[in-house]
């Protein structure tokens, strides 16, 4: 019953209940939980972020996945970090949903997702690697939409390096045939140097 009235609140769309879907995310049935993770992702008030994020950490693979799903179409860079994790998630679905919902955040925030490729690139050869790849993708159209420029990459990395300093430098050498050289971040700026660049 609780859980055919949150996927009706998500229908109808309305804001005003939010206060009650809310609630639910913290119900002691799983799938109540699942539904209202979904009917707040419908409606995409950012007021729904933090009980969201605790979701992604819940046991339920199907919870993990309607929330990640729901923060993909909210969009807010605050889910980034809790995305990240669940692109190693144990189940593949939870991963694809991540990935999605880190593609569909790079869209609107591209700069905040980009700066997190390096982390993505050595994810490849690991068993998360299709999803990681379809994130990587997903970034790269929606750099290239905004005028920064990113190759195509291979699922087979040949050598790769990160070191993220203090001044948050961090360097790849090579991935397939990918040369990222070296991002650096100052503040809310990306500036890059060879192939990932903003243009005037």
């Amino acid at each position: 019953m609780r859980s055919s009235a949150a996927d009706a609140l998500g229908k109808i769309g309305d804001e005003k209940a939010i206060p009650g879907l809310l609630k639910l995310l913290e119900d002691s049935h799983s799938y109540v939980r699942s539904s209202a993770a979904d009917a707040l992702g419908k409606i995409g008030d950012e007021k729904a972020i933090p009980g969201l994020l605790k979701l992604l950490e819940g046991l339920d693979y199907y919870v993990r996945s309607s929330a990640a799903d729901a923060l993909g179409k909210i969009g807010d860079v605050k889910a980034i970090p809790g995305l990240l994790k669940l692109v190693e998630d144990s189940d593949s679905g939870v991963r694809w949903s991540a990935a999605d919902a880190l593609g569909n955040i790079a869209k609107h925030h591209t700069e905040k997702v980009a700066l997190h490729l390096p982390e993505l690139l050595n994810l490849i050869p690991s068993t998360s690697g299709k999803e990681v790849h379809r994130a990587i993708l997903a970034i790269q159209a929606a750099c290239k939409y905004y005028n920064y420029e990113i190759r195509q990459l291979s699922l087979t990395p040949e050598s790769s390096k990160t070191n993220n300093s203090a001044g948050q430098t961090i360097n790849i050498e090579k991935v397939g045939n990918l040369n990222t050289g070296t991002v650096n971040v100052k503040g809310d700026q990306v500036g890059t140097q060879q192939n990932i660049h903003p243009k005037n």
